[in-house]
């Protein structure tokens, strides 16, 4: 299993974006998405604690960061390629490959309406309804207030996830 995850406070802004904006199941703010039961920061710090506790019961799981991805994404595939018994993958290759799947080529082709799957075309969306939205880590901070992270905080706490899974050290964000 290779278990990609992403600072909680990332993930539930970019997950509001596409649940009110892309999808239109949510018309609340913010601060009420990431305290409602079906969507928010319980549901997903669940979730965490979940593969949290569970790891150890896939024969291999390599956890990959959203984070560390964006800082250096050939590490990142170098890293899931034991599992995919894929050691001898080239670094030219691995290279084209980061080169490819990039945010900025990403963003280039959801933009064009080209790909091949309707659902990832957003040529005239407003950017917080693209699926390839801002790729910023810890972007967070620019929409979450004070109480809100509060609240995410309180909610980390009482489901017992251990911080490392859910946050991103700010001192090493890319």
């Amino acid at each position: 299993v290779i278990l990609l995850t992403r600072d909680i406070r990332d993930t539930l802004v970019s997950y509001y974006h596409q649940v009110a904006t892309r999808n239109h199941e949510f018309s609340g703010t913010l601060s009420a998405f990431i305290r409602d039961e079906r969507f928010g920061a319980l549901k997903l710090a669940l979730f965490y604690k979940a593969w949290h506790d569970g790891q150890q019961l896939p024969a291999h799981l390599v956890l990959i960061r959203y984070e560390d991805m964006r800082a250096d994404m050939a590490n990142a595939v170098r890293a899931m390629l034991p599992l995919l018994k894929m050691e001898d993958v080239s670094a030219d290759l691995i290279a084209q490959a980061v080169d490819a799947g990039g945010f900025d080529r990403m963003r280039q082709v959801e933009q064009s309406g080209a790909h091949s799957f309707q659902g990832l075309n957003q040529p005239d969306a407003d950017i917080n309804a693209a699926r390839v939205r801002k790729g910023k880590v810890g972007g967070y901070r620019d929409d979450l207030t004070p109480a809100d992270l509060a609240y995410i905080d309180d909610v980390v706490a009482q489901v017992g996830v251990p911080r490392a899974w859910v946050y991103y050290p700010l001192e090493i964000t890319p």
